[in-house]
């Protein structure tokens, strides 16, 4: 091919392309090198601040140690500490040979030099470092009047959940039914509610154990635990039926709504109609159980 009387022959073009390859590479070696001059720039900057600061207040790691500051006498690890440092964006250099010099210290120089530095409380036991002798433990850890050893775990569950608990969710519950039935005047004839029958101590051990059973066993919805086919819980309906469940939680209670002050009294509280279960779980737990004197509090309410 010829252009401008100038003959371009079939090598032409791998021509163009192997001096465009080797601009490239020497553009990036230009830049690898310049960036590996910027490192040891730094690098020895640092080193002389060090050193000045060795000059100015004595020797960092220890007294009377005689240690080499000169990078040109350490050897290749040693040197790979600093670019380590110098890279990750340390201020402090601290080359291996000043490690192996602390290490081989003497050991009564070392433990004076903590004893002066180090706090107390990092050389006692847990007892010993929390203990006040104004404030002492005295308490005897563990559950306080546990049921036998051979006891059920029903009995267990009693403990917390007892008969005056248990009375007093039946008591207020009865007692909201009777003034919502007394005060609501737009129930259609065939109002669910219109079927209420006070519930009694046996059903609202039923009711609890249900509860706690859903909390067991998922579904999408509560109509759900009564739905029939491969999925049906069957004590459900023997414990309940479905529409006699739906109306104990509808006016399950634990205090008297008529105690309450409502929403926008100064005395309103958002929590009242549940801080009568609060106060009864922290009594109840106080006397059954007494904590360890070290305690680790995970999660609370």
């Amino acid at each position: 091919m010829e252009v401008m009387g100038v003959r371009i022959g079939p090598e032409a073009r791998h021509y163009a392309d192997r001096a465009n390859n080797r601009r490239v590479d020497r553009a990036e070696q230009e830049a690898t090198e310049v960036s590996k001059e910027h490192r040891t720039a730094v690098r020895n900057a640092r080193i002389l601040h060090n050193d000045a600061y060795e000059d100015q207040e004595g020797v960092v790691y220890e007294a009377g140690m005689d240690i080499e500051t000169d990078s040109e006498s350490w050897t290749d690890d040693e040197m790979q500490v600093c670019d380590n440092e110098s890279d990750s964006g340390s201020d402090i250099i601290i080359p291996k040979k000043r490690l192996r010099a602390i290490s081989e210290s003497n050991d009564d120089e070392l433990t004076e030099d903590c004893t002066e530095h180090a706090s107390v409380d990092e050389f006692l036991d847990l007892d010993t470092r929390y203990s006040n002798e104004k404030y002492s433990f005295t308490e005897v850890p563990g559950p306080q009047h546990p049921p036998d050893s051979e006891a059920k775990p029903i009995e267990y569950f009693s403990i917390f959940f007892s008969i005056s608990l248990i009375s007093t969710m039946v008591t207020e519950t009865n007692r909201y039914a009777h003034q919502f039935l007394s005060t609501s005047k737009t129930l259609k004839r065939l109002s669910r509610e219109k079927k209420w029958k006070p519930v009694t101590i046996l059903e609202m051990k039923a009711f609890i154990a249900v509860l706690l059973e859903m909390g067991i066993t998922r579904r999408p919805t509560m109509m759900c635990y009564w739905n029939r086919g491969s999925r049906q819980i069957p004590w459900f309906g023997r414990m309940f039926p479905r529409d006699r469940f739906l109306l104990i939680i509808k006016f399950f209670h634990l205090v008297d709504n008529t105690t309450l002050a409502p929403p926008g009294h100064p005395d309103y509280d958002p929590c009242g109609k549940f801080n009568f279960l609060v106060d009864y779980a922290n009594k109840i737990f106080h006397e059954k159980y007494t904590p360890h004197q070290q305690l680790s509090i995970d999660e609370s309410l």
